[in-house]
């Protein structure tokens, strides 16, 4: 039996009245969940072992297919809900997979590896998603520790926002539904409404990315919450400004910041705490994972990745060893602008504008010169519009070659299904302005 549906038995029979999930005003417990799943499953068409791509907006209903799919021995990927129809078929027929709407099939299960029980889509904010396949121990193993060095057990009530084909997300909803919590979450893209509802629903538990979380709490304004118990997220892109605001609005908190990939599952985390004393760190190992770094590239060996993971493998981030054993988070080896022969780091050139006083966020792209080939454009979000002088005044810290060319300003960074910059959309709109001077 799968080890997801026989944890979702096990709670529905231990507190069948729970509520285990809430998603807009729709609320399932443990047991309606078991009785929807067996209903969906005992009538789903496709062949044992089928691989199934699953395209879904609703996570709710993500994870009750997910869930139906697994009862029925099929072996399911949820697709990102804004991923273009052409890349929904490239990757559906790249990889054996059927689409649950039947639009696409049938499943070639030559294509997946025997072991297989489900697949992630990698989240990145270009280029078509990598699809890796996992066998379920290699995250239900885990949870147990992970769950501890964040916090959670059968008390939490987590907020979390966005998809479930989003791997941070759905990982961090099953941890909580592993240990017996309760998980909610809202369909509007509306921070000021995710705060009340921390506020008025008594959530003690939060996961959202800095993006979002600078968004929730520029929405809080001067609120605390007091019953915050527990808050992670991911670190590559926390400052000081928001470790401080985490501190103020979450003051009972223990908020943990980890390092991680869809791939190789959690790799680094460190408290917030121990972030103040080192900035920019990514903290020491999970548990039982092994890391080592090598000219700078920084290389992960763990028993709780994907299947083809149980090696030693690097993801092409670089890092390096503090005084205090933390890692220290430099940037992605493939996260660089080539401009006239000179690679730019991105996270150097958003690290460098996340420190002046009027940039709230950063994301950094590249635009297309016919000079130097490319070179770095800048999507700010600040508090209130800025005359171009006065934001190119803020790079002047930056040497000239590094400095952002074009600006763009936004009241919230555009952001994909997965919760990452869109710098698809970015790339449009700076089209659209490119075409206006013209």
């Amino acid at each position: 039996m799968s080890n997801f549906i026989h944890r979702l038995r096990h709670w529905a029979k231990a507190c069948p009245e729970k509520i285990a999930l809430q998603v807009d005003e729709k609320r399932y417990t443990y047991a309606e969940l078991l009785h929807e799943i067996d209903a969906l499953a005992a009538n789903l068409p496709f062949p044992s072992g089928s691989g199934v791509l699953i395209q879904e907006t609703d996570p709710a209903q993500q994870w009750l297919l997910f869930l139906a799919s697994r009862k029925a021995g099929l072996r399911p990927v949820l697709c990102h809900p804004d991923l273009p129809a052409e890349d929904v078929l490239n990757i559906a027929e790249s990889n054996g997979l059927c689409l649950f709407d039947g639009t696409i099939g049938p499943s070639d299960v030559t294509k997946i590896p025997a072991a297989a029980e489900f697949g992630i889509l990698s989240s990145g904010s270009t280029g078509l998603p990598k699809l890796f396949w996992r066998e379920e121990h290699s995250w239900t193993d885990y949870f147990p520790i992970q769950n501890k060095i964040f916090g959670i057990n059968e008390k939490s009530r987590l907020f979390f926002h966005g998809s479930f084909s989003f791997t941070g997300n759905f990982n961090s909803f099953v941890c909580v539904f592993w240990a017996g919590g309760f998980a909610r979450t809202i369909s509007a893209y509306v921070p000021r409404r995710w705060w009340h509802i921390l506020q008025e629903e008594s959530i003690n538990t939060l996961y959202l990315l800095p993006v979002k979380l600078r968004q929730i709490l520029r929405a809080a304004k001067t609120d605390i919450s007091s019953s915050m118990r527990a808050v992670f997220t991911g670190s590559q892109s926390l400052d000081k400004e928001l470790s401080a605001a985490l501190q103020n609005h979450f003051p009972k908190a223990l908020i943990t910041l980890y390092y991680g990939a869809g791939e190789l599952n959690y790799i680094t985390y460190c408290h917030i705490d121990e972030w103040d004393l080192e900035p920019g760190i990514v903290g020491k190992p999970f548990p039982q994972v092994r890391v080592r770094i090598k000219d700078a590239s920084i290389y992960v060996t763990t028993p709780f990745g994907v299947i083809g993971s149980d090696h030693e493998m690097t993801l092409g981030d670089t890092g390096a060893w503090t005084p205090r054993g933390n890692i220290r988070f430099t940037g992605r080896s493939n996260a660089v602008i080539n401009c006239a022969g000179r690679k730019i780091s991105v996270a150097k050139v958003e690290d460098a504008l996340r420190e002046t006083p009027l940039i709230k966020d950063v994301t950094i792209f590249a635009v297309p010169d016919t000079k130097r080939g490319e070179v770095p454009a800048a999507a700010v979000v600040v508090e209130q519009k800025q005359p171009l002088s006065t934001l190119r005044k803020m790079a002047l810290r930056l040497p000239s070659i590094e400095r952002p060319r074009y600006w763009l300003q936004y009241a919230e960074l555009p952001l994909n299904s997965c919760s990452k910059p869109d710098v698809h959309a970015m790339l449009a709109d700076w089209q659209a302005t490119q075409k206006k001077d013209a």
